[in-house]
């Protein structure tokens, strides 16, 4: 009994790693097998369709870990040649720990006849219960990088800059100072990043603004402002600012520095702000004018938020989807359908996809260039 079930197992391994090398066939790499300690590294997976009798699609997920950051960047199909599709996937990685690291995936294959695709909106197109696919899980080796460290401290990774604005260093105890400042470069950059810490005795207002904030095959690309608003009923100083990072590209580490400065405080007695002829009730209250004065500050402090955001609406094209991009580049009905299909378009454009289907598999007349047209639209 116990000769019978190692002979399954063993046979069971067998034909997972023979499906696997019948059905796709793949390429795992990185354009860096060395990289330090957060550094971007570009990880691509090529997959490729290698039993040509059905339709079929690829899904990779990478891992969760706590070694790394990873997100996909791209995925690119070509599925121009009938029952012969290629796909790319482009990820952006960051290591967080350094020596050998593993980076595991799951590959995903699914298969589906041209009938399947066909009868899955003719048959049941109101019920809409989707494409009957085959699916296989097919293994793959981890990608094992070595990561080289850097000193603990370090906030910044990648190549940066830091300038600063400041507003007024003489104000009353009624008045606030702002002070921006603002990062830019390519890399990495530490969550919750904060530049001023706690002042004693100054009550202190943060707004962080990411005016760009874009993932690319180099790091994030950043250009983000941190606007403070400082007041206080006492002379106070900002202290120096000082922010330790490392060049990935030179090999060593800098430093992005703003200088401190003092903030005079000018004390205002109060027995000057009230009207002497006003009832006893209203003695404890500033005057209207100190208090309109300190409204205008804050106002303007808030109007600066909306207005940095309302600029960067406007000044920051609207991107457009992978979907999108690969739709539009569809020149045959069956090539738009399938990109649908493999985007998991179905319940979105199922009326759509019902003409396209027609005019693949039944030949039956239809204007290919209106349906895209009409896909593109409602996905832009």
């Amino acid at each position: 009994m116990k000769k019978s079930l190692g002979s399954i197992i063993i046979f069971l391994l067998f034909t997972s790693n023979l499906l696997a090398t019948t059905l796709a066939s793949y390429t795992l790499k990185s354009n860096k097998p060395n990289p330090y300690q957060k550094e971007a590294v570009l990880i691509t997976f090529e997959a490729r369709q290698i039993d040509h009798t059905d339709n079929m699609f690829f899904l990779l997920h990478p891992k969760p870990s706590d070694s790394y950051l990873i997100q996909l960047l791209q995925k690119d199909l070509n599925d121009k040649r009938n029952h012969d599709t290629e796909a790319t996937f482009s990820f952006l990685l960051f290591p967080l720990k350094s020596g050998d690291i593993s980076v595991d995936f799951d590959f995903v294959v699914q298969t589906a006849s041209d009938s399947a695709v066909a009868q899955s909106y003719v048959d049941d197109h109101d019920n809409n219960t989707g494409i009957q696919k085959k699916t296989a899980k097919l293994p793959i080796n981890p990608l094992i990088l070595h990561i080289k460290p850097i000193a603990k401290d370090v906030v910044l990774v990648g190549d940066f800059s830091l300038k600063e604005k400041m507003g007024q260093t003489n104000i009353t105890q009624y008045e606030s100072t702002n002070i921006t400042y603002t990062l830019s470069g390519k890399g990495f950059v530490e969550q919750n990043l904060s530049l001023i810490k706690n002042i004693q005795d100054v009550s202190l207002f943060f707004e962080k603004n990411d005016l760009l904030h874009k993932a690319t095959q180099q790091g994030y690309t950043i250009n983000s402002e941190f606007i403070y608003a400082l007041s206080s009923k006492k002379s106070f100083t900002i202290p120096e600012i000082s922010l330790k990072a490392f060049s990935p590209k030179t090999g060593k580490y800098y430093h992005l520095t703003a200088p401190k400065h003092h903030i005079a405080v000018k004390q205002i007695d109060t027995t000057l702000l009230l009207d002497p002829k006003e009832s006893p009730t209203t003695k404890h209250f500033v005057s209207i004018k100190s208090l309109k004065q300190y409204l205008i500050y804050i106002a303007i402090f808030i109007s600066g938020f909306i207005s940095a955001k309302l600029t960067t609406l406007h000044l920051q094209p609207k991107q457009k989807s992978k979907e999108y991009k690969q739709i539009q580049t569809a020149q045959e009905a069956k090539q738009l359908l399938m990109h649908l299909i493999n985007y998991q378009l179905e319940q979105t454009f199922s009326a759509e996809i019902k003409q396209l289907e027609e005019m693949v598999y039944h030949d039956k007349k239809g204007n290919f260039g209106k349906i895209k047209k009409t896909i593109l639209k409602r996905l832009s």
